[in-house]
């Protein structure tokens, strides 16, 4: 007997691929795959976790930013501290030390002092850096870190 149409196993579909972006994990180098989406990653060799949210920084700064993310530092904004970041595109001032697993882009009007390292550099026309540069894929970039867990409280105190 013949199977009725309702009853054959329909397979759907693959899924279309959503937009992901290629990065390489700052902890041990493996290169990884992630929608655009996520927010955090953990890296299914070494196990490391790290934060993907992109930053975009629109006043004064004092903090260090942490994400293998895109930070943006837009025109009005100062930021006085260590970014380390998947990029950085800087609008307005920055001093510090920067360490970027991908490109940095300095655009026109911006000022920059401190270090940069970083795998690429451009620098528009009127943006102006004085300070130290490590470019290159052999640059030294430290990780990201993500903050520690909160110590878990002692139920008997």
């Amino acid at each position: 007997m013949p199977l009725k149409p309702s009853m054959l196993t329909t397979h759907p579909r693959k899924p279309q691929p959503r937009e992901v972006r290629s990065l390489s994990c700052p902890h041990c180098g493996a290169p990884i795959e992630v929608s655009r989406r996520a927010m955090s990653y953990r890296c299914g060799k070494c196990s490391m976790p790290m934060k993907l949210e992109d930053v975009t920084v629109k006043s004064n700064n004092t903090k260090t930013l942490d994400t293998m993310g895109h930070i943006h530092l837009t025109a009005h904004s100062t930021v006085d501290g260590e970014l380390r970041c998947g990029e950085l595109t800087v609008s307005g001032s920055y001093h510090g030390q920067a360490h970027v697993h991908g490109k940095v882009h300095m655009q026109s009007q911006s000022h920059c002092t401190g270090e940069i390292h970083a795998r690429s550099l451009t620098i528009d026309d009127g943006a102006t850096f004085s300070g130290n540069l490590s470019i290159g894929p052999n640059a030294q970039i430290h990780a990201p870190q993500l903050e520690p867990p909160d110590p878990m409280m002692d139920p008997a105190a």
